[in-house]
């Protein structure tokens, strides 16, 4: 697992909807819709992963049913919420964040649970293989 020291991918599809302040969705078909990176080369435990966040500055979070670090990252506008938390399976920090026109902290939050459901170790490992379908209607993007 160290060997894959950082696997990143991109959500890519159309979100449907408006933003957190009701204006339209800045998004077309095929713009990145969420960013996903794992950072594997770092020897790292839960305990250590909590103690880290206050000290970065970060938000404690356990909205989406597991502890993540949250980041508030003025993007215009918009505050945007990038995600970090520490996977089990992997013993990655897996970090999740909107692409370049997402400011919807909604669809951020949905891409971060899927990741956490979705990315084991054989999605991480060096020519590992896709990770599972979501099942229909979960939310995300095709």
């Amino acid at each position: 697992m160290l060997g894959a020291a950082r696997r990143q991918a991109a959500v890519r599809g159309r979100a449907e909807g408006a933003d957190q302040e009701g204006r339209p969705a800045r998004r077309d078909a095929g713009d990145e819709i969420c960013n996903i990176s794992t950072f594997c080369w770092t020897i790292e435990d839960p305990e250590r992963f909590k103690k880290k966040c206050p000290e970065t500055k970060d938000k404690d979070d356990d909205s989406l049913g597991f502890y993540s670090c949250v980041r508030i990252i003025a993007q215009g506008a918009d505050d945007v919420k990038r995600f970090q938390f520490f996977d089990d399976d992997t013993k990655c920090i897996i970090q999740v964040h909107g692409g370049p026109s997402n400011v919807d902290n909604d669809l951020i939050s949905r891409c971060t649970k899927l990741a956490h459901d979705l990315i084991g170790p054989e999605q991480i490992k060096v020519g590992g293989s896709p990770a599972p379908a979501a099942p229909a209607g979960s939310g995300s993007a095709g």
